[in-house]
């Protein structure tokens, strides 16, 4: 299971449209707030000079006079997404797409044809740059929980061996599950199970108290590294 992540999609998007825009922080302004612009997403040269989401446009310009602001548009998160599925689509019809800039993909029916799984994720990472000019970082597990998480790490391609997802994934934050409700993620942080490690070795039954129990059974999965979807 490869996890590739690219991060900053709609960022990259627009630098890829206008060269002049790299290299310099920018935001994309709040739809929701045309009265009183604030800034929405920052890029990582924002953030670096003081810049968060909902900081009021005024004071991010005098923060970083070097600001560039961009439009909201919708079809800029569309287009994005759709260039990578269609990316993804090229390589194999076995995958899905996460949140903005993320995909998961099975790579299994692939090496035949283009070689070890590693190599074909190197491959894959190369022609995304070499066709679109996006930079992304890419995780391999069979684990596909492992995988997405390797590719947060930001090398190139993380590698999780086979029997090594649980030691990977046990000091990792639970609130890298993004889809943790909040009332679940606030009742483990009062039992202090703040890590995968913490509720790796819970009994089902017992998960099954603290979460609903049609979800136990993937969460404990997921924690463990043992889901293969």
């Amino acid at each position: 299971m490869l996890a590739m992540w690219v991060p900053e999609l709609p960022f990259q998007l627009a630098c890829g449209r206008d060269g002049a825009l790299r290299d310099r922080p920018l935001a994309f302004l709040n739809p929701e707030s045309p009265r009183s612009p604030s800034l929405w997403f920052v890029n990582r040269l924002g953030r670096a000079e003081g810049l968060t989401p909902g900081l009021p446009l005024d004071q991010a310009l005098r923060l970083a006079p070097g600001l560039k602001v961009l439009d909201p548009a919708p079809q800029v998160w569309w287009e994005a997404q759709g260039c990578l599925a269609d990316f993804l689509q090229h390589w194999t019809p076995r995958g899905q797409l996460g949140r903005l800039g993320e995909a998961l993909v099975e790579l299994q029916g692939t090496q035949r044809i283009f070689g070890p799984l590693a190599d074909t994720a190197q491959r894959m990472r190369r022609e995304l740059t070499e066709r679109h000019g996006w930079a992304s970082h890419g995780g391999l597990s069979l684990s596909a929980t492992a995988a997405q998480l390797a590719a947060r790490t930001e090398h190139q391609l993380e590698l999780v061996a086979d029997g090594a997802e649980g030691a990977f994934l046990a000091p990792q934050p639970l609130r890298r599950l993004a889809d943790l409700a909040p009332r679940v993620r606030e009742r483990f942080h009062r039992l202090r199970l703040r890590s995968f490690g913490d509720l790796q070795p819970v009994p089902l039954p017992v998960l099954a108290e603290l979460v609903p129990p049609k979800l136990a059974p993937d969460l404990r999965a997921r924690v463990r590294g043992e889901d293969r979807p």
